[in-house]
């Protein structure tokens, strides 16, 4: 259960800990079992979450803190325990506040209702969301390398007292609470529990095991609220994302196994689809447009695409549906080297070369809004130019480089896929012989 010694001494590298550290190695031989490494951190985690309570509307600093804590606790059993313990308490309840409020009004609402419903500060949001996202997933990490149950014992000093209240308020209030188990803003200003009271390391090794199934399940909500405020996705209202059952699963313990599945209606499956579809297109919205269709994604943007992936996997939305429009997005910018790496794991290729057709024009319609030329506009085919003026305004970003090898590398995709038999087929060649006429300069 304690650190190794060569892990504690790593502290003394810096001068800053070094009082610290030479003053816990002084109060360890007076109380060996109470100051073990992960008795501290166990009760240091639960005291950095109480003052994130009390600072939760300016910064989420001792959220971060007390997660940091709890991620070093080396028996998984306590780890599980008071990490659970700290969602339950108050975290649970504001990841469920928010979204609530994203769910009336279908928005992250960057106002003063965010502190009154969520106790947080409108601009932290995103970061107290990757912070419990990093809770579930030590959560779950811990669950899954459950090992020994802890052994604990008193130190001969608290077995000596048999009543802590003779001490009244001393400044080694925190040592005691270390004894006792801090549960309350209450036991910070001095004020004791009797001997009668279990360490807090006892009350957290004597949680119920998570059911990781539905730590699972909240990471998913967690995930598409994350992506809902980082993005400022809009007209997204997260509960039509699950069903009744998954609702009250999500109102749930961590401890309990409420019914869990993705087997639901065809409605609630469209709506996370059309979620994903939005999902891509608002980080899409974000990034910078390529100078060379060799240009590469940010690590950020990966991250968020990712985090897309996985969850629309987990939520058993089509893979091939998330590939395809998300191919197409890529190509819409431009972005030819990242939508290669997409591109050969397509198997839908007919429907894939029938989209980007698509995208192809209104690439097209960008370059003769910009350039007016009458003579281009002339050698258009009445067909194609029925074609383009059919497609309407794109429901997603458009960019092109300057590059007219670019346009033609994208119509031959098109060509390689499309079986002669269709109609697009037509439009692609009308596209290819209007591409390649010198009069089509970018």
């Amino acid at each position: 259960m304690c650190q190794t010694e060569t892990e504690e001494k790593k502290l003394v590298l810096s001068e800053e800990n070094k009082f610290f550290y030479d003053t816990l190695q002084e109060a360890r031989k007076f109380l060996p079992k109470s100051l073990e490494s992960d008795t501290l951190l166990v009760n240091c985690a639960w005291e950095s979450i109480i003052l994130f309570e009390k600072e939760a509307e300016k910064d989420i600093n001792k959220l971060e803190l007390a997660l940091k804590f709890g991620s070093e606790i080396g028996n998984a059993i306590l780890r599980q325990g008071i990490l659970s313990i700290l969602w339950h308490k108050n975290l649970s309840k504001k990841v469920a506040s928010l979204t609530k409020l994203i769910d009336k009004i279908g928005h992250f609402p960057k106002d003063k209702s965010v502190r009154t419903e969520v106790g947080i500060d409108p601009e932290h949001v995103v970061s107290f969301l990757n912070q419990i996202m990093n809770l579930l997933d030590l959560i779950m990490d811990a669950n899954c390398n459950i090992n020994e149950v802890p052994i604990f014992n008193y130190d001969l000093f608290w077995k000596d007292s048999s009543d802590y209240s003779e001490f009244d308020f001393i400044a080694t209030n925190m040592i005691l609470n270390l004894a006792l188990g801090s549960n309350s803003s209450t036991d910070i200003q001095g004020k004791f529990k009797n001997s009668s009271s279990k360490q807090l390391v006892e009350v957290a090794a004597e949680q119920k095991h998570v059911n990781y199934h539905l730590c699972l399940f909240q990471y998913q909500l967690v995930r598409i609220l994350f992506l809902i405020v980082k993005y400022k996705m809009r007209s997204v209202k997260p509960y039509s994302f699950f069903d009744t059952k998954g609702k009250l699963a999500l109102a749930s313990e961590l401890h309990t196994h409420p019914y869990i599945s993705n087997d639901v209606d065809a409605k609630i499956v469209n709506s996370r689809k059309l979620f994903f579809t939005k999902a891509l297109n608002s980080i899409m919205n974000q990034v910078k447009n390529p100078t060379s269709i060799r240009a590469k994604l940010s690590e950020d943007i990966n991250e968020s695409l990712s985090t897309v992936f996985n969850l629309s996997k987990e939520m058993e939305v089509d893979s091939e549906f998330i590939k395809l429009y998300y191919c197409c997005l890529l190509y819409a910018l431009d972005y030819h080297y990242e939508a290669e790496k997409i591109l050969h794991g397509i198997k839908e290729v007919e429907l894939f070369a029938s989209q980007l057709l698509i995208v192809i024009g209104h690439k097209v319609n960008e370059v003769l809004e910009k350039n007016k030329d009458p003579n281009l506009i002339a050698i258009l085919s009445t067909n194609l130019k029925s074609w383009l003026k059919s497609l309407g305004p794109p429901d997603y970003r458009v960019h092109t480089i300057s590059s007219k090898q670019a346009f033609l590398e994208l119509i031959g995709i098109v060509l390689h896929r499309l079986p002669d038999s269709f109609a697009e087929y037509k439009i692609a060649t009308e596209l290819l012989d209007f591409l390649e006429n010198p009069l089509f300069k970018l």
